[in-house]
């Protein structure tokens, strides 16, 4: 079914009406007038043929209104493969947005130590540090305490068979050894 837009079908039904109207009269003067041997068909084939010039300008108006229906539907599907190629691009360089994002200047306080950062990246790099210390403490601790219950133990065993211990001076309290 093809679209007409309202308007034009409302201007050619009044040249219609008007062209009918314009007929009648033409058929009362001939009727009242004495000449029977008078053509109309003059009307006729100009009627014709404005109406086979509507015609054509309607078919070239679909034509119209049907290319650009298509080229934006054309428009419509590059748009959304764009889309999807943007959102496939999204999904693969995620982290380099993520990265962008990190070096954007926001300031920062660190609850430990009341230093001011001026990017995110920055601050967790100072996060990660202090975790990384705290987790190099705890293992340097575990080390001296594994080695002073070590000594201990050899010392126990001396004292046990008789034998002196060597000069070891030890300082437990304070987990520093030195020997």
């Amino acid at each position: 079914m093809k679209f007409i837009p309202l308007t034009h079908h409302y201007q050619t039904m009044a040249s219609i009406y008007e062209k009918c109207a314009d007929i009648s009269k033409q058929i009362d003067v001939l009727s009242q007038s004495p000449r029977p041997n008078v053509q109309i068909e003059n009307d006729d084939t100009q009627q014709q043929e404005i109406i086979q010039k509507d015609k054509k300008l309607l078919d070239r108006q679909i034509q119209k209104q049907i290319e650009n229906l298509s080229l934006d539907k054309q428009d419509s599907k590059k748009d959304q493969r764009k889309k999807l190629q943007k959102r496939i691009k999204q999904k693969k360089f995620g982290k380099r947005i993520a990265k962008k994002q990190l070096k954007s200047k926001v300031q920062v306080n660190c609850d430990h130590c009341d230093k001011v950062f001026e990017t995110e990246k920055l601050y967790q790099r100072h996060q990660y540090q202090l975790m990384y210390r705290k987790k190099l403490e705890k293992r340097k601790l575990i080390k001296q305490t594994k080695d002073v219950i070590q000594i201990e133990e050899k010392e126990i065993k001396q004292t046990k068979r008789g034998r002196k211990p060597k000069n070891t001076q030890k300082k437990i309290d304070s987990i520093e050894i030195c020997i």
